[in-house]
């Protein structure tokens, strides 16, 4: 297993602070699939003509244990991006699915620590 990077770290702070939405992601994205992760990216264009369900979550991360498969939908923010109301609508509505099956959750770098733990298995 590969060695993630320690969140006390204080350089780890430093960068968390400053980190773009696009780098939190290749990060987040990283994490799972080193973790052994299904990992699916929802790529959104920005031609409104092609663009297909605002607001859905950025990432879709299932992993399959021996008794139970996890499944998550991640929206990634920077420290201090908002979601948009089709993203909170999208949330929302998620949230509602059973907690047994379904785990939603918005991420931002401050929030590295919980991420580790859940990628290794843990809960939130």
């Amino acid at each position: 297993m590969t060695k993630v990077p320690d969140p006390h770290d204080a350089n780890m702070k430093l960068i968390n602070e400053a980190e773009s939405e696009r780098d939190f992601l290749a990060k987040v994205v990283q994490l799972f699939t080193l973790q052994g992760w299904l990992v699916y990216h929802v790529l959104e264009t920005y031609h409104p003509a092609k663009r297909i369900g605002p607001g859905f979550p950025d990432l879709v991360l299932l992993q399959e244990y021996p008794n139970r498969v996890r499944l998550i939908f991640a929206e990634l923010k920077s420290e201090k991006g908002d979601c948009s109301p089709e993203q909170a609508k999208w949330l929302l509505a998620l949230n509602r699915l059973p907690s047994t099956y379904v785990e939603v959750y918005v991420w931002r770098p401050s929030n590295w620590e919980e991420i580790i733990k859940i990628a290794q298995g843990g809960r939130a």
